[in-house]
């Protein structure tokens, strides 16, 4: 059973079922109010269980009960997770009141300004009329978040790059592919100027700060365009991480790892030692695989029996760190590893090795088990939820859609240029204007015949529509993660006069690079809150000042306490005192026996139990009264060993006094003959 089971098998429970009234009760009886945030992201199902149950239902106390959806439309961005913009539409028809926040608190004025301005380039920004978009304004304690000398800085940025940089194609457009190319270096760029233009950062309460790599945020719309820039960046040695969501065995670096550990189980097999080779933590190419000789295949493969061996002898932790850390891999100072992968690395050994632990498999068997880990069909639920590589001050680099209800101070947009183009000519499912806009699939696909084919065109057009509503909504949330500053990469880019911003403010197309800069500046207008930048690429490269300030000159720690040996015998009481057991007596603190069954005494907690010595010559000494310590261990144990292998009655009265005069204690006051003890000690 899915989750998408248990949501429709509650709805027909609520609606049809036989005990439905019962199931009603129970549950206002537990709740007596309801209150659903992100509601823009539900479906109808999950609307229609909550309507059933809260909306106008009576209360207890009088009245209807308290039921409110809480959401924006316009934040709409999970139809492909089944969040439905129509079943919030919906209830928002239904409702007795709607209420609308008209105040931005955490961006600011300027920016606030610059979005309002931006949206209503368009009467219907969102596409469907029910979605309206508001003008909003900012508090009277807002400040404006970025600042240089001269006083606040645009909010938003347009940084055009012109198509003369590349040679256009025959649409007289940038073509795609040399776009990705150049667009991650104008990012990295983008952030070095940044950084080294003297902007100031202002908080909410007025606080100011230089602008750091911490407060930076790159958003992207795959996974492809992140490790894009996650490249220049480094290449830049612009610190930065990816924030992305996934499970690790889908990372690259779990199928490099399933190489490498085939080839350890085989080392024999030359066609998995050459594949164990050609992962990141070797960084063999084919061009260096097919060059190496017979002799360096072999001892490559001596090379893989010797961590093989390893496994077998010493587990899977000694094996693979010797294999990880050896002088070819990761330590080697040509490796290109980074961040990313030897988090993964490190992530995907340790779930191995819990399960090696945990489970006691063989090599064979552990196998099995990891390579039933890399498909989501047969994957077990573990800690594989990708982990962030690193928590420094650093740029982050996250999608779109997991940004959503995230805020950064500075936010670049590099690819608003690009959109989804929905695939013609096949099923598509759109919502029925005509029934009520209910989820419908027309599965007349390409080729098809029959009659009505134009209503096989009108649900691909209602499909068109939905998808770029929602490219649309897309939009807002990127634009809206920067609370300070906004910065857009721009230009003739292949398909960007159907973009969701190509459209929004160049409604008469993208022909030439003069319309669409007009356009742009007659968005700016005459007010600070849009800024267009035309790109020079043959421009230098700012640098960051200070970076060698900022790193701890590093040195040696001193060792300021003595190394006690690895190896030594010692005793519960020495533990207990903290001091370090020594092999002589000589060596005791306190000097003599005497001094130190003394001192033993003295730290009794019952000192009134402790006897002195004219105590011990008057009276018998019993258990209850004996004086803990060291050296009442030392008389008993050898008192014990003697009366375990002679016998108590008999040699007690000679052995006895013996053993405490050695340790220090009185030898008188003992019994001819001790009473047999039970058995039962």
């Amino acid at each position: 059973m899915f989750f998408d089971d248990l949501v429709h098998d509650l709805a027909r429970a609520l609606t049809s079922g036989s005990g439905r009234k019962m199931l009603i009760q129970a549950v206002r009886d537990q709740y007596e109010a309801c209150l659903i945030d992100e509601f823009q992201d539900t479906d109808p199902a999950q609307y229609r269980i909550f309507a059933t149950l809260f909306a106008r239902a009576r209360s207890r106390f009088g009245g209807c009960r308290p039921f409110f959806m809480i959401g924006d439309p316009k934040q709409a961005i999970y139809g492909f997770r089944g969040g439905d913009i129509f079943a919030y539409l919906t209830a928002s028809q239904e409702s007795d009141q709607q209420f609308t926040l008209d105040r931005n608190f955490r961006s600011s004025p300027l920016l606030v300004q610059a979005v309002n301005d931006l949206f209503a380039a368009d009467p219907h920004p969102f596409v469907f009329k029910q979605i309206p978009f508001y003008r909003v304004g900012t508090p009277d304690s807002a400040v404006h978040g970025i600042e240089d000398d001269t006083g606040p800085v645009a909010p938003l940025q347009f940084d055009f790059l012109p198509r003369v940089t590349l040679e256009p194609d025959s649409s007289e457009y940038m073509t795609k592919e040399a776009a990705r190319r150049l667009i991650p270096d104008i990012v990295a760029k983008a952030v070095l100027c940044d950084m080294t233009a003297g902007y100031t950062r202002v908080d909410r309460h007025g606080v100011k700060a230089s602008i750091d790599f911490k407060d930076m945020a790159v958003l992207v719309r795959t996974n492809l365009e992140a490790k894009d820039i996650q490249a220049a960046l480094s290449n830049a040695m612009i610190p930065c991480y990816l924030s992305k969501t996934g499970s690790v065995f889908d990372a690259p670096q779990a199928m490099e790892l399933h190489d490498l550990l085939w080839a350890v189980f085989r080392p024999d097999h030359p066609g998995f030692v050459k594949a164990a080779l050609n992962a990141s933590v070797f960084g063999f190419n084919p061009d260096d695989l097919a060059g190496l000789s017979q002799t360096e295949i072999w001892q490559w493969q001596d090379r893989f029996r010797h961590w093989k061996h390893l496994w077998e002898s010493r587990g899977f932790i000694a094996m693979i760190q010797d294999l990880l850390h050896c002088p070819e891999g990761l330590l080697d100072p040509a490796s290109e590893m980074d961040d990313r992968g030897l988090t993964n690395f490190y992530h995907l050994v340790e779930l191995i090795s819990q399960t090696a632990l945990n489970r006691h498999l063989s090599l064979f068997y552990l196998l099995k088990w990891y390579q039933a880990q890399l498909f989501v069909d047969t994957r077990e639920e573990t800690e594989d939820e990708l982990r962030l590589e690193s928590d420094r001050n650093a740029v982050a680099i996250v999608t779109i859609h997991k940004s959503k209800g995230l805020e950064y101070p500075v936010v670049y947009l590099p690819y608003l240029w690009s959109g989804s183009r929905p695939k013609t000519g096949e099923p598509v499912l759109f919502h029925d204007p005509d029934n009520h806009f209910r989820l419908c699939q027309d599965l007349r696909g390409q080729g098809y015949q029959g009659p009505d084919t134009q209503g096989m065109d009108r649900s691909a057009d209602q499909h068109r529509t939905e998808d770029f509503a929602e490219q649309r909504r897309l939009l807002y949330v990127a634009v809206t993660r920067a609370s300070a500053l906004c910065r857009i990469v721009w230009a003739g880019i292949r398909g960007v006069a159907e973009s969701a911003l190509g459209r929004l403010i160049h409604p008469q197309g993208c022909d030439t690079d003069d319309s669409m800069i007009r356009n742009l500046n007659a968005l700016a207008g005459k007010g600070n809150h849009i800024q267009v930048n035309l790109l020079d690429l043959a421009g230098p490269v700012p640098a960051l000042s200070g970076t060698n300030e900022m790193l701890p000159p590093l040195s040696a720690r001193s060792l300021a306490r003595p190394v006690q040996p690895l190896f030594q015998v010692t005793s519960f009481s020495t533990l207990v005192k903290g001091h370090p057991d020594k092999a002589t007596e000589s060596d005791l603190s306190g000097g003599s026996r005497d001094e130190w069954v003394a001192r033993d005494m003295s730290m009794d907690s019952d000192a009134d139990m402790a006897l002195t010595t004219s105590d011990r010559e008057r009276r018998e000494i019993r258990l209850q009264g004996f004086p803990k310590g060291a050296g009442a261990g030392d008389f008993f144990m050898p008192c014990w060993n003697t009366w375990i292998f002679n016998g108590i009655p008999r040699l007690c009265p000679r052995v006895c006094p013996s053993i405490c005069t050695g340790l220090g204690f009185p030898a008188t006051g003992f019994p001819a003959r001790l009473p047999q003890p039970s058995r039962r000690w």
